[in-house]
């Protein structure tokens, strides 16, 4: 089934699996933005993350700002795992759906967070950026 842009043009439908090299490029800057933002690393976020962007209904400021009360309180990630990962690419653009499992450590007291991700990713240059994703907790 073709999908239809605004003029009525036929257009291919959108990858629904990268290549293994798209694959790799996209989990590495997802990792890297998660990993970033435990660590409170403001300068690596602000690279990873576009200014115009949102994430949860916060903006990039409020983001970083988070992250860096987070290790600020002693906050340190344990482990992160991703699963079921699912990508749409096209055009520049990724859509990455995923389940997540986050052990943190916080003042000697040990959290998970478990959930479903989506992260919108578009291409800057040869690197990818993440301007927006949704996480959504589970008890799974």
């Amino acid at each position: 089934m073709a999908l239809l842009v605004a003029c009525g043009t036929p257009r291919a439908s959108p990858t629904l699996d990268a290549s293994p090299a798209e694959r790799a490029d996209l989990f590495a800057a997802r990792d890297a933005v998660w990993k970033a933002w435990f660590a409170g690393d403001s300068a690596r976020l602000a690279e990873l993350l576009p200014e115009r962007m949102v994430g949860m209904g916060q903006d990039r400021a409020a983001i970083i700002a988070e992250a860096i009360a987070f290790r600020q309180a002693g906050g340190r990630l344990d482990s992160l795992v991703f699963t079921d990962d699912e990508l749409v690419v096209r055009d520049g653009m990724a859509v990455v759906y995923s389940r997540y499992r986050a052990h943190t450590t916080v003042a000697g007291r040990r959290d998970s967070m478990v959930g479903a991700a989506t992260e919108l990713f578009v291409k800057d240059g040869a690197r990818w950026i993440n301007p927006s994703w949704h996480l959504h907790g589970t008890d799974r």
